[in-house]
């Protein structure tokens, strides 16, 4: 993965298309998807994506995209004054 993905604590885990954070519960009401993302791709081993992470897909800029919440990669903090 490198440094092209980032998690960043939302995830659709409790209802399939719904997106919240993780770190405070809140619906996500902002978006910035890859086109034709979220796309809940299931991989051969049942997996599907329900964890929400920037993607800096072909250094093209960080862009939202769904991902397995197992998959290993980078992430980002907000930090409240």
């Amino acid at each position: 993965f490198g440094h092209e993905h980032f998690w960043t604590s939302g995830t659709d885990l409790a209802e399939e298309g719904k997106f919240f954070w993780m770190s405070t519960g809140r619906p996500i009401t902002f978006t910035n998807w890859n086109a034709g993302e979220p796309n809940n791709f299931e991989y051969e081993n049942g997996e599907q994506e329900n964890c929400l992470e920037l993607w800096n897909r072909d250094g093209k800029g960080l862009k939202w995209n769904d991902s397995p919440c197992s998959f290993e990669t980078y992430f980002v903090c907000e930090v409240q004054p």
